[in-house]
């Protein structure tokens, strides 16, 4: 790319103007593009450019004209101009039917559909860090619910923990494990009538307790 220079004395020749405003706005916005390209895992900037096009362009129709002219204003001037590709303000904010979001972006980024939870995912936490503090998190709030979880990840996060009731169930067993090695050590270390050594009693309860952690698999 070739930057912004400005002419020498004679006129001849010319010399990098880092202060130019169109260099600062090329060098923003491929900052931008760096940023988002980390998140995606290392991608190169086309790639990285065409997920992040279509994070703005499905993000945007959710929003109302007033919220939509925010966003752009937190955006490099060059992806201003993106943002508003085709963006007609009578017809927003859109509602979108089950699916359409995950359509619209898989089309406009030209990836699998399947691939698009984490990458609106890695694309909004770039996108959040890039902005004014608080701004994303205040947009994802005024979105439909299901749609403001598959932008944040906690959609996937969803789907991928283990449902509360078995969460607790697996703790209860936990506890029942330890309780019975702790009841099998505290049996074994009594005093009894019985003339044993202390050191043998506590071996024994030790390994007794250890054996039953490991039959519930908790050792």
């Amino acid at each position: 790319m070739a930057t912004a220079q400005e002419p020498d004395a004679a006129g001849t020749t010319w010399r990098p103007r880092p202060s130019d405003p169109v260099v600062r706005a090329e060098y923003t916005s491929q900052h931008w593009l760096a940023v988002v390209g980390e998140r995606l895992g290392g991608a190169d900037r086309h790639y990285s450019y065409r997920v992040l096009r279509a994070w703005l362009h499905t993000v945007r129709e959710l929003l109302g004209v007033e919220d939509a002219a925010h966003l752009a204003g937190q955006l490099p001037e060059q992806l201003r101009g993106t943002f508003f590709e085709g963006w007609d303000p009578a017809r927003v904010p859109a509602h979108f039917e089950p699916g359409e979001f995950t359509e619209r972006f898989a089309r406009e980024a030209d990836v699998s559909a399947d691939e698009v939870p984490t990458l609106a995912e890695a694309t909004t936490t770039a996108v959040r860090g890039l902005c004014s503090p608080g701004h994303i998190d205040r947009l994802l709030e005024l979105l439909p619910r299901r749609l403001s979880e598959t932008l944040s990840g906690e959609r996937a996060r969803e789907r991928t923990a283990p449902p509360l009731e078995s969460r607790l169930r697996e703790l209860e067993a936990a506890v029942e494990t330890l309780t019975g090695a702790v009841s099998a050590l505290a049996k074994g270390l009594e005093r009894t009538p019985v003339d044993e050594p202390i050191g043998d009693r506590g071996t024994r309860a030790a390994r007794e307790a250890h054996q039953i952690l490991l039959a519930r698999g908790r050792y």
